[in-house]
C-alpha cells in the first residue's frame, strides 16, 4: 500500500504514482472526486485573474487621482498604457492554466501468483479474471501487470545444529540462486543460529555474495523466530523495487523470545513476500536420534502421547506454511535435499515474473489499521492463488 500526495490537473483523470518509496511504475486510472480521502489544498485560475485585475484597477486609479497636479497629462496617458501591456500579458500567461489541486489518494498493489492443479504458474492473466476483495467488500480492480523491476532478496539461511549436516548443501543452493537473478537485482544474506550473523548488506554483486555465503558457520540452539522479526526490522527499509525473503531452515526454533503472530504482524507491515525452503523432512531422521530429542518422546510416551514427535513436527510445517501464505509468499517441504536447487529455480523464475494486481479501496481505511484482502480467479476456482493476505495503514497517511 502506498500514500502519496499529487498535483492533479483536469477534472476527469488522474496520474496516480504508485510507486511512492519503492519507486515502481505509474499508472493511470480513473479519478473520482468522492473517492479523494483528504482535500490539502485549492487554487484556481479564475480567483487568481480577478484578484490580479482588483490590484491592476487600484493602481490606474491612483496613477490619474493622486498623482501630483504637475505631471502632464501625456505621463498619465502613458503610464496607463503601460499599466493595461502588463495586465493583458498576465491574463495571457494564466489563461493557459489548468485548475489544479493536491490530494491524499491510495492505492494498494497485491502481487499475485495462479498455480493450476499441477502447481504450474498460470501464464497470461487478465484483469477481469479475478475478483478482489478488501474486509469482505468487493472492490474494483484498477491495473494488472507483470511486475519486472528490481528484485531485493533476503537470503535468510538456518545454521544452527540441526541442519549442521546439510550445511553445504545449504550454502551451495542458495549460491545457485542468486546466480539466476539479473544484475541490477540486489541481495543480503544473514545466517542465524544462537543469534543473528549478518554477512553481507545489500548489493548486486554476485561474486561478493556467493563468497559471504561461503564464510557462514554453524551455530548450536535455533532462534528463527527471532532472526526473521529482525530481520525484518533492520533490512527492509525503504527501497526501489520489490522485497521478498527466501528462509532455508528445517522449521525448529528452540530459543525465540518472539511468537508466530508477531512475525505476521511485521509482515503485513513491510509488505514483503517470503518463500520458505524447509528441510525438516530431510534432516528429521538425523534428529530423532539426538539424546534430548530422543529423552522428551520416552518421556511423552509414558504419559500416553505416542505420536509426540510427528505431530510435532507437522506442526511446524503447518506454521512455515502459514508464514509463507500469509505473506504471499510459498512454502515448499523438501522429500530429499537434492530437490532444493530446483525449488531455489522455481522461485528465482515466480519472483521474476510475478503479476501484480492494484486497486483503490472503496472508502478509506482508518489509521493504525489491518485491512484483510481476499482473491478469486474466476475461469478455475480450484486453482490456487499465492497473494499477499493483507496490508496495514500507518498512522501517518504516507506509507513509510
Amino acid at each position: 500500500m502506498y500514500w502519496k500526495k499529487f498535483n492533479v490537473a483536469g477534472p476527469t483523470r488522474l496520474e496516480l504514482a504508485t510507486s511512492g518509496v519503492t519507486g515502481r511504475r505509474s499508472n493511470q486510472l480513473n479519478y473520482d472526486p468522492a473517492r479523494v480521502s483528504k482535500i490539502i489544498h485549492i487554487s484556481r485560475a479564475d480567483s487568481k485573474r480577478k484578484m490580479h485585475l482588483f490590484f491592476m484597477t487600484k493602481l490606474t486609479y491612483r496613477l490619474f487621482r493622486q498623482t501630483p497636479a504637475y505631471f502632464h497629462p501625456l505621463m498619465k496617458i502613458a503610464g496607463s498604457f503601460c499599466l493595461l501591456f502588463l495586465f493583458i500579458s498576465f491574463q495571457n500567461q494564466l489563461s493557459g492554466q489548468v485548475p489544479s489541486f493536491r490530494a491524499e489518494v491510495q492505492a494498494v498493489e497485491v502481487p499475485v501468483t495462479v498455480l493450476d492443479e499441477n502447481g504450474s504458474t498460470v501464464p497470461r492473466l487478465r484483469m477481469e479474471d479475478f475478483r478482489l476483495f478488501e474486509d469482505g467488500v468487493p472492490q474494483r480492480i484498477r491495473d494488472l501487470s507483470v511486475d519486472i523491476h528490481t528484485v531485493n532478496v533476503l537470503l535468510l539461511l538456518d545454521l544452527s545444529r540441526s541442519v549442521e549436516s546439510q550445511s553445504k548443501n545449504i550454502r551451495r543452493a542458495a549460491q545457485d540462486f542468486v546466480r539466476q537473478f539479473g544484475p541490477k537485482d540486489r541481495f543480503a544474506v544473514i545466517g542465524f543460529a544462537h543469534g543473528m550473523m549478518p554477512v553481507q548488506d545489500w548489493t548486486s554483486d554476485k561474486k561478493r555474495i556467493s563468497k559471504s555465503i561461503g564464510k557462514l558457520e554453524t551455530g548450536t540452539q535455533t532462534q528463527l523466530y527471532d532472526a526473521v522479526q529482525t530481520a525484518l526490522q533492520s533490512q527492509f527499509k525503504p527501497m526501489e523495487g520489490r522485497k521478498a525473503c527466501v528462509l532455508i531452515t528445517d522449521g525448529i526454533d528452540t530459543s525465540s523470545e518472539r511468537t508466530l503472530q508477531e512475525i505476521l504482524r511485521s509482515v503485513y507491515r513491510k509488505e514483503m513476500c517470503i518463500y520458505v525452503i524447509s528441510i525438516l523432512k530431510a534432516v528429521k531422521g538425523s534428529m530423532e536420534r539426538y539424546q534430548r530429542v530422543a529423552y522428551v518422546a520416552r518421556i511423552m510416551e509414558k504419559i500416553g502421547e505416542t505420536d509426540y514427535l510427528e505431530n510435532f513436527f507437522r506442526k511446524k510445517e503447518e506454521e512455515m506454511n502459514r508464514l509463507a501464505l500469509y505473506s504471499g509468499g510459498r512454502a515448499f517441504f523438501l522429500d530429499q535435499l537434492s530437490d532444493m536447487r530446483s525449488i531455489c529455480s522455481q522461485i528465482a523464475l515466480e519472483l521474476k515474473s510475478q503479476y501484480v494486481l492494484t486497486y483503490i479501496p472503496e472508502s478509506v481505511p482508518p489509521a493504525a489499521s489491518q485491512q484483510t484482502i481476499r482473491l478469486e480467479y474466476k475461469p478455475d476456482p480450484r486453482y490456487q492463488l499465492i497473494y499477499r493476505k493483507g496490508y496495514y495503514r500507518a498512522d501517518t497517511g504516507i506509507r513509510r
